[in-house]
């Protein structure tokens, strides 16, 4: 997360912890004894709320992080599942990527977009994985799915350049990026796993 951003999520903050502090103090009675206790009153809220603060920053220094708090805090977010084996899988961390891929493909309902992409990126894990076949499976499922997804031919395009297959994965990026240029869409093969 940038500077940028990190500030513009806290300066809301700031404005309503001083906006509460001048509520307490206008609607408190006056003297020195209460002026002293505002003030106490009024560090000791600053001072727990930049606390939070730096806990709460110290979560979001970096994307695991802030992707493993939100899987740990919404067990069934699909997105969160999904951003959070990216960033492992980024991080060589395959198998643990996969593992959280598969449980975002069980939370998810049969045969819409989202399971499309999630296929397709089980498709890349077990490529990196050096599991082939399974991912070619993978990718067929995720164009049967979603045949009209540019980032499920994408993603198969980028694989098969990688097996040495440049012109198939030529066809396929030009299907995601011109649906039914080609010819009809990939056939469904209900041979590949779940």
């Amino acid at each position: 997360m940038t500077w940028k951003a990190t500030l513009a999520c806290s300066l809301p903050f700031v404005g309503l912890a001083l906006s509460v502090i001048w509520a307490a103090r206008i609607m408190l009675p006056g003297g020195e004894p209460l002026r002293r206790l505002e003030a106490i009153a009024a560090t000791v809220l600053l001072l727990a709320m930049g606390y939070g603060t730096y806990t709460r920053n110290r979560v979001w220094s970096n994307e695991e992080g802030l992707w493993r708090q939100t899987v740990e805090r919404h067990p069934r977010s699909i997105r969160g599942l999904e951003n959070y084996a990216l960033t492992l899988s980024s991080r060589g961390r395959h198998i643990e990527a996969f593992d959280s891929l598969w449980t975002a493909r069980r939370v998810t309902p049969q045969s819409n977009v989202e399971t499309a992409e999630i296929e397709a990126t089980m498709g890349m894990v077990t490529a990196a994985l050096k599991r082939d076949d399974e991912a070619d499976d993978h990718f067929h499922m995720a164009m049967s799915l979603a045949a009209d997804r540019s980032i499920c031919h994408f993603l198969y395009a980028h694989w098969l350049e990688e097996q040495g297959a440049r012109d198939k994965g030529y066809r396929s990026l030009l299907m995601g990026v011109f649906p039914g240029a080609l010819g009809p869409a990939p056939t469904v093969r209900h041979d590949a796993p779940l």
